[in-house]
């Protein structure tokens, strides 16, 4: 009798350190995938320029560009369907308000500027760049699609750009 007692809590003791084990493996296995898959830290894209409307002439079309994004710097605006990001520039005496977007599903990248005088930036001056958020991000997509269109009707010396590329991921999946 006491040897089935001794097989029978060795084989309790070897069910518990099994179940242990595969309890652990599959923690592991699915840290590892969310970890490289879903959280990776750095995107790193390819575009190549599809369409230009701008008053300067920096890009052409067919021109390949290659953008690397840090997915855990708040300096961008990272959810599912896209990535975000806003610049204020002054050159000169001159302001030029910019916003980017990736749409993650398609792969279509825009980027559009425009100069705004500084009467029309008091909103925008003061920024925090570094921390950006959907709200500011919706205010810079107005004003800038506002002076893009006037920009471009106006008769006087004043920038607009806009760019559109298609993007493909050079080493995640975004």
């Amino acid at each position: 009798m006491n040897n089935i007692f001794k097989i029978i809590i060795i084989y309790i003791i070897n069910f518990k350190i099994i179940y242990f084990m595969k309890k652990i493996f599959f923690l592991s296995f699915i840290f590892l995938i969310l970890n490289n898959a879903a959280f990776g830290k750095e995107l790193k894209i390819e575009c190549t320029v599809k369409k230009i409307d701008e008053k300067g002439n920096y890009y052409q079309i067919g021109d390949k560009t290659i953008w690397t994004y840090d997915l855990k710097s708040k300096e961008y605006i990272v959810t599912d369907d896209f990535i975000r990001h806003y610049h204020l520039a002054q050159i000169d005496d001159k302001y030029f308000l910019q916003f980017l977007q990736i749409f993650r599903y398609t792969g279509e990248f825009v980027q559009k500027s425009a100069e705004i005088p500084e009467s029309q930036l008091q909103d925008f001056l003061n920024i925090d760049y570094k921390n950006q958020n959907s709200e500011t991000f919706s205010k810079v997509f107005s004003k800038v699609n506002e002076f893009f269109f006037a920009n471009k009707a106006s008769k006087q010396n004043v920038y607009w750009q806009e760019y559109i590329m298609d993007c493909v991921k050079a080493q995640r999946r975004f």
